[in-house]
């Protein structure tokens, strides 16, 4: 085992803070999608909810035209508020889906790119310690080669070995700085969306609950429009059916005429009764 390969295995603090970042990213792009398919779930029922608010409301619209009259204005007004209560809650779709939905679709997208960051910098390590194993293989040939019996043209070949040296440990060089930019500005970006993320989730998640509290406002008062319609209804002035009046209850009765027979009895002797 080379040099070269025993420090590729051995891990830098850099290299496990690296890793606990990996594993973070990768644990919150779990979640994440967990909460985008919830998310999408809700923004599909609240579709299906509205549609269904629709369908609900041509029903009793639909309903009151063969109620009876006192019944009319309060199934046409029930039809009316659901109606209302449809376009509301389409209303709510489209905020939900561009409000929460949408932020929550970019966050995975914006972990993505994290997690390509993460890619490029074990790329540039791989990188470094390759140039680091090929300037350890030409520093081994070259000392193989300074040992070897002298023989013509061994000078020449020194020296095309040292100067392959001096390249290798130049691209070695380089091949470290660029590693070491990448994974500073790595971590730059990744604190950097630590930081937006923990602040637009606050606002996506306050956002979604002042959302919901103005829904649920705008509906609860759609419903409380029907309160007085539906307590006004009077189902004694034509709410039912059409019925024969009670004898006693319809009208003040016309006593029938009293026979001749008891044509005596006096006033006095009626109100006794």
């Amino acid at each position: 085992m080379t040099l070269s390969t025993k420090l590729e295995q051995v891990k830098s603090d850099q290299d496990i803070t690296f890793d606990e970042i990996a594993t973070y990213v990768q644990n919150l792009e779990s979640q994440m999608q967990n909460v985008a398919k919830h998310t999408a779930a809700i923004v599909k029922r609240g579709r299906e909810l509205a549609q269904g608010l629709f369908e609900f409301g041509l029903a009793f619209t639909l309903l009151g035209q063969h109620e009876t009259e006192a019944l009319v204005s309060a199934l046409t007004q029930m039809g009316h508020t659901a109606d209302q209560l449809s376009l509301i809650a389409a209303e709510q779709v489209e905020k939900e889906q561009l409000w929460f939905e949408e932020p929550i679709v970019d966050y995975i997208q914006m972990l993505g790119a994290v997690k390509e960051a993460l890619a490029k910098r074990q790329e540039s390590r791989k990188a470094y310690f390759g140039r680091v194993s090929d300037k350890e293989h030409k520093a081994t040939a070259l000392e193989k080669l300074k040992a070897s019996p002298d023989k013509p043209g061994k000078a020449e070949k020194v020296t095309a070995a040292e100067g392959a040296l001096t390249a290798a440990e130049e691209a070695e060089q380089l091949a470290k700085e660029h590693f070491e930019e990448v994974s500073a500005r790595a971590l730059e970006e990744m604190d950097r969306f630590k930081q937006t993320k923990a602040d637009d989730m606050r606002k996506v998640v306050l956002d979604y609950v002042q959302l919901q509290i103005q829904y649920n406002k705008r509906m609860e008062q759609q419903w409380a429009t029907l309160v007085p319609e539906i307590e006004a209804i009077d189902v004694d002035q034509g709410g039912a059916a059409p019925q024969p009046p009670p004898a006693a209850a319809a009208a003040e009765p016309t006593p029938p005429p009293v026979p001749a027979a008891d044509a005596g009895v006096g006033d006095d002797d009626e109100v006794g009764v």
